[in-house]
């Protein structure tokens, strides 16, 4: 449901309240029982396997879990500066049910004659989530006139909180979700020909999360640029050469495991490479 008043005739100003149910749907795997072993720990025929731990931990799905659902309230002001500008701020809050999360526990299994660790997908419980989020886009011609060069700067900046009820903190906080999220872009179109350049970056910091009692996660602060040029032809076709991680980046992942007699961690890490592409469009 949505509720929006505009402020004043010139229809710039606009005020907005959204309440949403929403529910996320399960993956047919995360019920299914059939386990995935983990080819580190391999496991015999008649069940000899190879004791793991649990940073070597098997899969398998559950079938008493439910669907997560949330509750979301959103407040938001947008106010406008002529045709192409605009400052939009949102305060939101999301009251979670049956969160989704993953436990990792030692069991006693089918498929093994000792007890394995063994991840599955399992309701966390109730969760809640708030934060403020300021969104910006200042094209030139709108505050110098139509004689001013054709650039604009858009930007945004998200800042959140969360907490996951059933785990004991700190950091018990969603794992999708940083304190804090930047965008700055710009685009620019030559004045003489149809040529038009975009730049973009994101930003978000290094932050911790703690997804279950033994199970806290430590992400490394990411960032990520790209870059494109665009060529408009006369007949509407459109050439656009875009070049994505202008500056490759290494993406870090800790997994800290707490054990009664030890501390397992597990560090992932993904090389994101530089990546261009040409891509030409038409309407048919």
């Amino acid at each position: 449901m949505h509720l929006s008043k505009n402020i004043g005739d010139d229809d710039l100003r606009q005020w907005r309240l959204s309440i949403a149910k929403s529910f996320r749907a399960l993956e047919v795997g995360s019920l299914a029982l059939r386990p995935q072993i983990n080819s580190l720990a391999p496991c015999g025929a008649s069940g000899n396997c190879v004791a793991n731990n649990i940073d070597t931990f098997d899969s398998a799905g559950n079938s008493a879990l439910r669907p997560e659902s949330a509750l979301g309230l959103n407040l938001s002001y947008e106010h406008g500066f002529g045709n192409d500008s605009q400052i939009d701020l949102e305060v939101f809050s999301r009251a979670i049910d049956n969160k989704n999360g993953t436990e990792i526990a030692l069991e006693s299994v089918p498929w093994s004659t000792t007890q394995r660790y063994v991840a599955r997908p399992v309701n966390l419980g109730k969760a809640r989530a708030s934060g403020l989020n300021i969104e910006a886009a200042l094209a030139m011609k709108d505050f110098l006139g139509k004689d001013a060069p054709s650039l604009s700067i858009r930007g945004s900046l998200s800042v959140a909180r969360s907490r996951i009820a059933s785990i004991v903190g700190p950091d018990n906080r969603l794992d999708n979700q940083p304190p804090w999220r930047a965008k700055l872009g710009a685009s620019y179109t030559l004045k003489n020909a149809p040529l038009k350049f975009d730049l973009d970056g994101n930003w978000s910091p290094s932050f911790l999360a703690r997804v279950g009692d033994n199970h806290r996660m430590a992400f490394a602060r990411r960032s990520e640029q790209s870059a494109s040029a665009s060529w408009t032809f006369a007949t509407g076709q459109r050439l656009i050469f875009k070049v994505r991680n202008l500056l490759p980046t290494t993406a870090t992942q800790i997994d800290e495991y707490t054990l009664p007699a030890e501390t397992i961690r597990l560090v992932t890490e993904a090389r994101r490479y530089s990546a261009v592409s040409v891509q030409f469009s038409t309407k048919l």
